[in-house]
């Protein structure tokens, strides 16, 4: 019986010669013989410098054809093992799935998640700071453009400065004041009554119209609606200004309805103040046009979102779960056609006031019902109908839960990974040592511009 001496990085493993006769031939154990690269004269082994824990695993399945792969032992690892010593993934034991292709999934959260909330360098010492900032800052340089890289840096990174800091604050709190008196001039007592208006010229009664047709904002309030317009005009002005990138500023989503809120706003106040101007005819339908845009200045609040991460993580979820989200969607409006159209049928001979007057109704009472709302404005009256509307009831309830538990499962992975990620940004910060180029590769993604 030949035996074979096999030294891996210290740990000897005997085996005998018969056991690696099937080795692929690309493999190292392929041809074990004293002309062997691999072969020790002076000790008569075989030498290997790779993963003793490993090799165990390796010399098991040429010795019995199955592949069972050590759980204590980084999967990645384990990967770069098999494709070293030529032993095909395809082989690798049902048990031992989970534990082999779960790491693909981590690492795959993992990526996603460095991309959107990276670990990111410190501009003025090369180590880790904020880890909300984009990875692509523009560092201040000597020369004609500094003035501009400082000016983009100060109003993107609120903690860059004191100016920065304050700057950031002013705006906060101009968003949602912005945003307050936005709210209360739909409520009559701060309004007052609006000088020289025309009647109403279309036969209209609802009251919220005739509000903002025959009053206007309180005085108060319109100055400062005007003093914080202005501060969120001369912010979008001066990142425009000093963005590197114009062309990906003008495509944001927050920069577009930013410029579309405050131009509305400023067409709104000097409708206010002028509103003799629009006494002609279609002069509703501009102000209803220029009214619709004015609501978009609610789009703001979402910049108080944008440097917090618990949003950004909640947002990658959301994202990472559309494939489930849309068979929730299809299968939701599926189902709920087919409930719509039996409740409708069954309630066809019923002479209750509250029966469906067409299918799209019946529609709408599947969809309050499946989402458990249910406004009771529809229900059903007959015996058959509410034996359908149960049915419907409990499979919106099972439609709906299914797919979160999915997304509630994607959220705690992020959120989970990006604990990981903050202490290992601590530990950069406080080593004072600069990221590691494989993870630069990793955080390096462009800069978004909002």
């Amino acid at each position: 019986m030949e035996l074979l001496i096999i030294n891996v990085r210290g740990t000897v493993f005997k085996t005998k010669a018969k056991n690696l006769a099937n080795v692929p031939p690309g493999s190292p154990l392929a041809n074990l013989d004293k002309t062997s690269e691999y072969f020790d004269s002076e000790s008569g082994e075989f030498f290997f410098d790779r993963s003793a824990e490993v090799f165990d695993t390796i010399l098991d399945y040429f010795t019995s054809g199955k592949l069972h792969i050590p759980t204590y032992v980084c999967a990645e690892r384990v990967k770069e093992e098999l494709s070293y010593w030529k032993v095909p993934e395809s082989q690798l034991a049902k048990c031992c799935w989970k534990a082999y292709y779960q790491k693909d999934e981590e690492m795959d959260v993992l990526t996603k998640l460095l991309k959107h909330v990276p670990c990111v360098e410190n501009r003025a010492q090369g180590i880790a700071t904020n880890c909300c900032e984009s990875p692509n800052v523009i560092k201040p340089s000597r020369s004609g453009q500094d003035i501009r890289d400082r000016t983009w840096q100060c109003l993107n990174y609120y903690t860059d400065g004191t100016f920065a800091k304050i700057w950031y604050i002013v705006l906060c709190v101009s968003i949602v004041l912005s945003t307050a008196i936005f709210i209360v001039l739909s409520i009559p007592e701060f309004r007052v009554d609006a000088p020289n208006t025309l009647p109403f010229p279309y036969n209209i009664t609802s009251e919220p119209l005739l509000m903002y047709w025959y009053t206007m904002p309180h005085p108060v309030l319109m100055i400062s609606d005007g003093i914080f317009n202005f501060i969120f005009m001369v912010d979008w002005l001066l990142r425009l200004y000093s963005c590197p990138n114009k062309r990906e500023f003008m495509m944001g989503f927050l920069n577009i309805s930013d410029l579309v809120a405050w131009v509305a706003i400023w067409n709104i106040l000097w409708i206010e103040f002028y509103r003799d101007v629009f006494h002609f005819k279609g002069a509703f339908f501009v102000l209803f046009v220029i009214g619709t845009l004015y609501a978009s200045r609610i789009f703001r609040v979402f910049r108080l979102m944008q440097h917090n991460c618990g949003v950004k993580i909640l947002l990658l979820a959301l994202k990472s779960s559309a494939r489930e989200l849309c068979i929730l969607a299809i299968t939701f409006a599926c189902v709920s056609v087919i409930f719509a159209f039996l409740l409708y049928m069954s309630e066809l001979q019923s002479t209750s006031n509250i029966r469906f007057p067409n299918a799209l109704t019946a529609i709408w009472w599947a969809i309050v019902t499946m989402t458990t709302v249910g406004y009771g404005d529809f229900y059903p009256t007959t015996p058959q109908g509410y034996c359908i509307g149960a049915l419907c009831s409990l499979t919106g309830i099972l439609l709906i839960a299914l797919p979160v538990a999915v997304t509630s499962s994607n959220f705690s992975d992020f959120y989970n990974f990006n604990k990981f990620r903050a202490k290992y940004q601590e530990a950069l910060t406080r080593e004072g040592k600069q990221i590691p180029e494989h993870n630069k590769a990793v955080s390096e993604v462009p800069a978004t511009y909002v």
